[in-house]
């Protein structure tokens, strides 16, 4: 998904339907889909992260970071985990 914290980066090109892109209105970010501001705005904007790594006092606000987080920085724990 491409976002910014602030303003617009490479990649957005003439066909797309907003050039500008879809800012949210509370924290900045830039979204190229206007779908993808609409799940920021449900699911991340002002939000505290709900999902609890198992290993580590890693959080995150989506449950597919928590699954990147373990296979990039907890691999041999799972690895054992499942032995």
């Amino acid at each position: 998904m491409w976002r910014s914290g602030g303003g617009l980066g490479k990649g957005l090109g003439s066909s797309s339907s907003n050039p500008e892109g879809f800012n949210c209105p509370a924290c900045g970010r830039v979204y190229k889909l206007k779908s993808s501001l609409r799940n920021h705005q449900k699911w991340e904007c002002g939000k505290e992260p709900q999902f609890q790594c198992p290993h580590c006092v890693y959080r995150a606000k989506q449950k597919m970071h928590i699954a990147r987080h373990m296979e990039r920085m907890h691999k041999e724990k799972i690895k054992q985990e499942l032995v």
